[in-house]
């Protein structure tokens, strides 16, 4: 059983297609959809309850904290969760679902901790993503080498999918904020766990708008600060 985690602000156009894209694949497991609103007020709570009751295996929670945040709305989620395995992956389809099954089969038959959609493998990649914004995706990956998280490629991504167990051994430890829950994990376990990357594209947004701006850039460099300093 597979949980697809999936954070959501302000995604009203995007809820059903993303439904359609999983339900679509084909996937020989069952699998649940789990949506974590971060309050939006563009119509997405309508959405999210008409495919509550349209499909069985939708649900979702509302995070209604003044301050929105992707890895905190992520946290609240974990106690819902009840199957082995959660891939966590954006609403805006921006991340390669053409690569999901592959991503699955991975984990499950080499017993990974963990299989991370990696947007800089090299010779793998294919990032729709203007050079600016590739420039700082790269910047702020070396940064991450200050932490000792070395030997991945993208320990920013949010395409990835983990034991659930694991989950729950650290949830209480996650503290930081941002949009960048899968460095902390990376971070909590010292690079302590059996892991997998497979290069995916980085598709550009069909619907709504980016979340990047300064704040979460400035998010970013907390969150560095927060684990170098152990919080």
């Amino acid at each position: 059983m597979i949980t697809f985690l999936v954070p959501t602000f302000n995604e009203k156009k995007n809820i059903h297609i993303f439904i359609d894209t999983i339900n679509n694949l084909g996937l020989n497991i069952d699998y649940n959809i789990f949506f974590v609103d971060d309050n939006s007020n563009d119509g997405t709570l309508e959405e999210l309850e008409n495919a509550k009751k349209e499909f069985n295996n939708i649900n979702f929670i509302i995070r209604k904290e003044k301050h929105r945040d992707l890895t905190q709305s992520l946290v609240l989620a974990i106690d819902n969760l009840k199957s082995k395995y959660t891939m966590v992956i954006d609403c805006d389809l921006q991340h390669d679902h053409n690569k999901i099954k592959l991503i699955i089969e991975n984990i499950i038959k080499n017993n990974f901790d963990l299989v991370i959609g990696s947007r800089f493998i090299k010779n793998g990649q294919n990032i729709l993503m203007n050079r600016k914004r590739i420039i700082e995706s790269k910047l702020a990956i070396i940064l991450c080498r200050f932490l000792g998280i070395k030997k991945i490629y993208d320990p920013l991504s949010g395409f990835f999918i983990i034991r659930t167990e694991l989950l729950f051994k650290i949830k209480n430890k996650i503290k930081t904020r941002g949009f960048k829950i899968l460095l902390t994990i990376l971070y909590l376990y010292k690079n302590q766990l059996n892991y997998n990357e497979l290069p995916i594209k980085f598709n550009e947004r069909i619907h709504e708008k980016s979340k990047l701006n300064l704040r979460v850039k400035i998010l970013f460099l907390e969150q560095l600060l927060r684990l170098k300093l152990n919080y």
